[in-house]
């Protein structure tokens, strides 16, 4: 499946109904997005849609839509994060997944 472009559509129970799909276009009405706030409680403010593709885009298009969606973003050239719904802030945030060679400090263990 990693070599397919397109969204990996699952259940909550993680059991894949389809891959290679397209998610809905984006008719140019981008939902405002938040980036997650940090464990700092630092607000980070918010995420500019404008700054990346399509595929972000239609993440987050897809995640305000409906609550409980989850929406990953997966990319050779860069992290991946999660796009969600947040009652709490009222806006879907944007929420980046810092493991393995995206956060080699995230393994340090020696500090």
């Amino acid at each position: 499946m990693a070599g397919i472009d397109g969204a990996v559509l699952m259940t909550a129970a993680l059991d894949v109904l389809a891959f290679g799909c397209k998610l809905p276009g984006v008719d140019g009405n981008r939902p405002r997005v938040l980036r997650a706030p940090s464990n700092r409680g630092v607000d980070a403010g918010v995420f500019d849609l404008t700054t990346r593709g399509t595929r972000h885009a239609a993440a987050a298009v897809f995640a305000g839509t409906r609550r409980g969606r989850l929406a990953f973003t997966v990319s050779a050239d860069g992290p991946a994060a999660c796009f969600m719904w947040s009652d709490a802030f009222g806006h879907v945030v944007h929420w980046p997944v810092h493991v393995g060679v995206f956060a080699p400090t995230a393994w340090d263990t020696a500090g």
